[in-house]
């Protein structure tokens, strides 16, 4: 047992230290962004998915740490719009400041459609200046045309003095859920808050998966449209990964349904009505929040519970509402999608073992996480950057959600939600490599009634932590729009909904 404990602590400490390493290096690194891609040889026209593989190489400049793929190469995901080709997110290589001097551009034929695989193979410098977009970069080889701009950044998009201010304006509270299925005692759920005098509205923010909340924009912004705010971290997940004996488990969810949170939503709900009797309490849901939240919601309705009609709005930011079949950095292709969905999940052999589907036996960082901590630096002791286990226990939950809502969506021949008595605003990005944009379009208009929708172009999956400043201010401004239609005229509410 002793000796048990004993590698369970060496690995915690092996896991989070690190993480501290990707902040000794001093990193600088380019964005990528594709205009269009034209005269494809003939060969591939007329294809269902012509699938030619643009991907971006620098010499040099590679850091010593075990980051999966390296950051000093990027392949782009294939995707498509109308007949001309354009891939949505941007490029993005990271390598040691000062270290590159060109980045070399390849296009490959992966499909072996022609003889020649490689289509195009060219180096262009870096950009001379840092912090802005190059003009249009045109490359040709033969026919085929490549139109691309650059740009190369020294400095992230936040920086650590920004989590420092926002972390002197949040107080937190930590709920117990002792007695938890697979949890050690003691584990507990973490609310962070921040609170104005004069506020008379709060939202509550729903975070992703091995997410936590990392946005002092998004709280400046509620704060000036006097929102009070509250982001919780259910037991297990984000800043409270450190509770558990092994990080690589966080979101774990070993009660394989998100039932299991519902005490920690039902904890923090109790406080935000003892702290304030608010006029309007939005919810910010961000993908595998939105399952989570929903659950929850749907629960208390169905049982008639006036928690439910404590909420007035939502915002879904690339809601995780089904798996994204076609999306590289989640389940990866439609297969996958089908053997989570149909095998993982609904055989008993599968579903009630608690089995890795993707296992964390390496301590390494995944470049997913390790781009967006070079771009926002956020505090290491409260962030998930290196590689963890997804679990089935994980899936079954988020999958029960998923029938769920599907259910809900043929019983009730409409909408699950109606306007009046959840206005919706849905914000997914084209540009979003772990779920699939349409997808999430889709069931959220299938969900909500009128939703106000907004597919935006290169913007991230959290379209909030985007990869640039510029990029962020494109949701930031659509939130701070519809806040202001949305809670014109919303009052005091009855006194029975805070009974």
């Amino acid at each position: 047992m002793g000796s048990s404990a004993s590698k369970v602590e060496d690995f915690n400490e092996e896991y989070y230290g690190l993480q501290k390493k990707i902040k000794d290096v001093e990193w600088e690194y380019i964005l990528f962004e594709i205009v269009s891609l034209e005269n494809l040889p003939k060969e591939f026209l007329g294809l269902e998915n012509p699938d030619p593989t643009i991907k971006l190489e620098v010499n040099g400049g590679s850091v010593d740490l075990p980051i999966t793929p390296p950051p000093n190469e990027y392949q782009f995901v294939t995707r498509w719009d109308d007949q001309t080709p354009v891939w949505n997110e941007l490029g993005f290589v990271a390598y040691g400041k000062g270290q590159v001097e060109k980045v070399k551009i390849k296009i490959m034929d992966d499909n072996q459609i022609l003889k020649d695989t490689m289509l195009l193979e060219k180096e262009v410098p870096i950009p001379k200046d840092i912090g802005k977009w190059t003009d249009e970069i045109v490359l040709k080889e033969k026919e085929l045309t490549l139109t691309f701009k650059m740009r190369r950044d020294t400095e992230p998009v936040q920086n650590e003095d920004a989590y420092k201010n926002m972390n002197m304006n949040l107080k937190e509270i930590k709920f117990d859920v002792n007695g938890k299925v697979g949890y050690e005692t003691g584990i507990q759920a973490s609310l962070k808050y921040h609170q104005g005098e004069s506020n008379t509205k709060a939202v509550m923010y729903f975070p992703g998966l091995f997410d936590t909340f990392r946005h002092p924009h998004l709280l400046d912004l509620f704060s000036s449209e006097g929102f009070d705010f509250y982001s919780l971290d259910p037991h297990g997940c984000g800043r409270t990964a450190k509770y558990l004996k092994d990080p690589r488990y966080a979101h774990d969810v070993p009660e394989q349904t998100y039932d299991a949170y519902i005490e920690d939503i039902d904890q923090a709900v109790e406080f935000m009505k003892k702290s304030k009797d608010y006029d309007s309490v939005l919810v910010y849901a961000h993908s595998t929040g939105a399952p989570v939240f929903l659950n929850y919601y749907l629960n208390k309705r169905e049982n008639n519970n006036s928690i439910a009609t404590y909420f007035d709005a939502v915002i879904m930011n690339g809601p995780f509402l089904d798996w994204g079949g076609n999306a590289t950095d989640g389940i990866g292709d439609s297969f996958h999608e089908f053997l989570v969905e149909n095998i993982l999940t609904r055989l008993p052999f599968f579903a009630s073992r608690n089995l890795n589907t993707v296992s964390a036996d390496k301590n390494e960082f995944i470049l997913f996480r390790a781009r967006r901590w070079i771009l926002y630096n956020t505090p290491i002791d409260s962030s998930i950057i290196c590689s963890t286990n997804t679990t089935v226990n994980y899936m079954n939950a988020v999958t029960k959600v998923h029938r769920l809502l599907n259910k809900s969506i043929k019983k009730d021949k409409g909408h699950v939600i109606g306007f009046d008595e959840l206005p919706c605003l849905l914000m997914s990005s084209k540009g979003d490599t772990v779920l699939t944009n349409k997808e999430s379009i889709d069931r959220t208009t299938g969900l909500f009634e009128n939703p106000e929708v907004h597919q935006l172009q290169h913007n991230f999956h959290d379209v909030c932590l985007s990869d640039s400043e510029e990029l962020n201010e494109i949701p930031l401004e659509i939130i701070r729009e519809w806040l202001k239609k949305t809670f014109a005229n919303h009052g005091k509410k009855k006194e029975v909904e805070h009974e």
